[in-house]
């Protein structure tokens, strides 16, 4: 297969399967059930992005947008509600409030790692997020469940480093943490992220509504969501990325675009080539491999406790 036809692969599959959040007629990225599923209410999910004008912001827009996906098209009165961090309001301070208050907690940032200090993820402000800083937190008590961590190196470089997750673990009601080993690529982050997400809202039919997985499943789901795309993909039609874009639909469609126009031209703003294609593919499955989901052994259930046909917007509120 041609660098051209491997990049339909990626383009049009992969970008499809992020928008299967918006197409339940996809049936292959939905579980059917007819067994009675156990589940938990969830109302609120604090979403950070240190840099709304870096790309990595592109994962927190993704994680916005399937949120709302569900809120408009499946919720009935049980919305989540979405409260937006963004840039100088994602602070240290911040992230100690919500993780007490918020039943789920994301962080879109950059990252650094250093063997003495272990991994570090960007903050506004004096202070990071890191395990220096733990000694400090206090915060024990709270709703948190699960923290998920998008930033390179929130689980060490080359070698597995729980420090910062242990720290979270320790210190935070949160029974789980979830981030990347190694540096993250963005496209491979935003499907993993934005995939995981609407696996824990609405992966999982039953009776004609539509539920979530609980955290440790909906991490595997999207996982293997990405591998079966890269290794079963067989498309021959040789299209332009313009072509590409052609495909996408539903209420996802101009989010989406942008974000996949984007990543487009900054990874093959010098053309495809064959070289180009396989470093792409080598930086996602490392991501991909690198992606760790470590937790105390406590069973974190659904997103949500329940769906529904139809219904309105859950409340969203911007800190900027």
């Amino acid at each position: 297969m041609n660098a051209k036809n491997k990049i339909i692969v990626l383009y049009v599959l992969l970008p499809l399967f992020v928008l299967s959040f918006a197409l339940p007629a996809l049936n292959s990225l939905t579980t059917f059930t007819t067994a009675t599923p156990n589940f938990i209410t969830l109302k609120s999910v604090s979403v950070m992005s240190r840099d709304t004008s870096d790309a990595i912001n592109d994962v927190h827009l993704s994680s916005v947008a399937a949120f709302d996906t569900y809120n408009d098209w499946y919720a009935d009165s049980d919305t989540v509600s979405v409260y937006e961090r963004l840039n100088s309001a994602v602070t240290y301070s911040r992230f100690k409030s919500d993780i007490r208050y918020r039943d789920r907690v994301q962080i879109v940032s950059h990252g650094s790692y250093t063997s003495s200090s272990g991994p570090v993820v960007d903050l506004y402000g004096s202070t990071d997020l890191k395990t220096s800083t733990s000694r400090f937190w206090g915060t024990s008590y709270g709703t948190c469940e699960l923290v998920l961590l998008a930033s390179c190196y929130s689980f060490g470089s080359n070698n597995l480093d729980r420090r910062l997750a242990d720290a979270i673990l320790q210190k935070t009601p949160a029974k789980a943490v979830i981030g990347f080993k190694g540096a993250a690529e963005l496209f491979a982050t935003t499907f993993l992220v934005s995939n995981f997400w609407w696996q824990h809202m609405a992966g999982l039919q039953y009776n004609g509504d539509y539920y979530g997985y609980g955290a440790e499943t909906a991490y595997s789901r999207s996982i293997w969501l990405l591998e079966s795309l890269l290794a079963d993909a067989k498309f021959t039609a040789n299209l332009v990325i313009s072509a590409i874009l052609a495909y996408f639909t539903g209420p996802l469609v101009f989010t989406v675009k942008g974000i996949m126009t984007k990543i487009l031209q900054t990874i093959f703003k010098n053309g495809i080539t064959e070289a180009a294609f396989n470093l792409f593919v080598s930086n996602v499955v490392a991501t991909m491999n690198g992606f760790i989901y470590y937790s105390n052994g406590d069973y974190i259930g659904s997103l949500v406790s329940g769906g529904g046909s139809g219904g309105g917007s859950g409340p969203i509120d911007t800190i900027d």
